[in-house]
């Protein structure tokens, strides 16, 4: 009887193993496979390196709460978003997922958010005060003449900063804290 609950417990656990396994190489695949097909059918807009991007994913794993399949899927939405490129797609994911630390949010919703701000930065900072990140009226007003003179990404940096001073750091202070270690470390298993 010994004998046969051990193997009943080992098979089991062998099961829950490979199917875990194949659900998480299922969902890498998925991320992948969504970041690829946004960045094709923007015809790269963002205008980055496949290795860039999971190299940014792979870095952030192992600073915030969130797996790189995650953060993969949050490129593959602000990757949508095709005024924003570069240096600015680059800030914008660590943005993204502070704010989401501090909020308590999903990385989708806040990549939305900071997405239209970015996208649209003078109609879209009205969706970042909802969510009670706020901007002066100078930030205003020299965000409006940036996208007027053309100077999209000036306007765009200064979205960045504000979102840095309210939530820069949240996503490492929340992985640095409680089981913050331990959830980092099943991440990168």
């Amino acid at each position: 009887l010994k004998n046969t609950a051990i193997g009943l417990f080992g098979a089991f656990s062998a099961y829950q193993f490979f199917d875990s396994s194949v659900k998480a190489f299922n969902d890498s695949a998925q991320a992948s496979a969504q970041l690829d097909a946004s960045l094709r059918s923007t015809a790269n807009a963002a205008n980055l390196s496949r290795e860039a991007l999971d190299a940014q994913a792979s870095a952030l794993m192992s600073k915030s709460l969130f797996d790189d399949d995650q953060i993969t899927q949050a490129q593959a939405l602000l990757a949508t978003f095709t005024q924003i490129k570069d240096v600015v797609f680059m800030g914008a994911i660590p943005a993204i997922v502070d704010m989401s630390a501090k909020m308590g949010g999903d990385l989708q919703g806040s990549v939305i958010q900071v997405g239209k701000a970015l996208n649209d930065p003078i109609n879209g900072i009205s969706a970042l005060h909802r969510v009670g990140v706020d901007f002066n009226e100078a930030q205003k007003a020299t965000i409006k003449t940036m996208v007027e003179t053309n100077n999209i990404a000036g306007a765009q940096a200064i979205i960045l900063k504000e979102l840095q001073k309210e939530f820069g750091g949240s996503a490492q202070a929340a992985s640095e804290a409680g089981t913050g270690a331990f959830t980092i470390l099943q991440h990168e298993f």
